[in-house]
């Protein structure tokens, strides 16, 4: 989580092949007008705006200026001003997940589509952490009661949680990812790492008490494109797995084993 600051790197064309990329900072606060100074998520739209998820609701920067989506007082739009991610589905379609409010999801102009609440019965959670989508267009989200599985059908995205095994659903999660492969990974908050495959039903679990996996908790993770995953432990830093030879390694010792985040950037680093 970003706090007190927003820093936008912007890299500028070099003037030679090789030659070391010039850098250049902004700052955004609240004075330049950021809603709040608290960003859990950043993400760039396709028209180039870039959406802060901010504990004061959505600051959408233009490169000038700033509009804002804040909570609504009608179930037509977001239903808490707290945002944890902020993600795009393969349609263009921009999922919202709050802290208390479920999930709203707009449109890359911004305009409110649709929103799943508890309170509606839509979803049973209302803290939201991460999204994914696999290859068949259904939404995978994290929360704190667990991890779900969205289905688009006539009448829009509904729960499916047939065949999820209950270790999935049951127990608190923070972040997924669906694989290249198609298999389901959860960094659970207390059950280590999670694989479930939804073709053949199977579940694997890893933690340091059946495997090499240092860690019963797990904030965050990454595929790269060789299909290997780096993976982010409350306690225990960074940790590099190979799902083909089921290897865990710890790539590289930080100075802070807590690693709520993971991304990789262009040049592959």
């Amino acid at each position: 989580m970003i706090r007190i600051l927003v820093l936008l790197f912007v890299f500028l064309s070099a003037p030679m092949l090789y030659a070391e990329v010039p850098k250049k900072s902004q700052q955004l606060t609240i004075d330049q007008g950021i809603s709040q100074s608290t960003v859990g998520s950043v993400y760039v739209a396709q028209d180039g705006r870039i959406w802060f998820a901010t504990g004061d609701g959505i600051s959408i920067y233009d490169g000038q200026s700033f509009e804002y989506l804040y909570r609504t007082s009608t179930p037509d739009g977001m239903q808490d001003n707290y945002i944890r991610t902020i993600f795009e589905d393969l349609k263009g379609q921009v999922w919202v997940g709050t802290y208390g409010g479920g999930i709203s999801v707009f449109d890359q102009e911004a305009s409110f589509l649709f929103g799943l609440q508890k309170e509606r019965g839509d979803i049973p959670a209302i803290d939201i952490y991460d999204f994914a989508e696999d290859a068949a267009g259904n939404i995978w989200f994290a929360s704190e009661l667990g991890t779900f599985r969205l289905v688009d059908g006539q009448d829009g995205f509904k729960l499916d949680m047939a065949g999820v095994p209950d270790l999935i659903v049951s127990r608190p999660s923070r972040n997924v990812h669906v694989a290249q492969d198609g298999r389901v990974y959860v960094a659970s908050a207390a059950e280590g790492l999670l694989c479930f495959d939804p073709t053949s039903g199977t579940l694997k679990q890893y933690t340091p008490d059946n495997s090499s996996f240092p860690s019963q908790a797990v904030h965050s993770l990454i595929e790269v494109e060789s299909g290997n995953l780096w993976i982010g432990t409350e306690d225990s830093g960074v940790v590099l797995f190979s799902p083909q030879e089921e290897r865990f390694d710890i790539p590289v010792v930080l100075p802070d084993p807590n690693i709520p985040a993971i991304m990789q950037a262009s040049d592959g680093r």
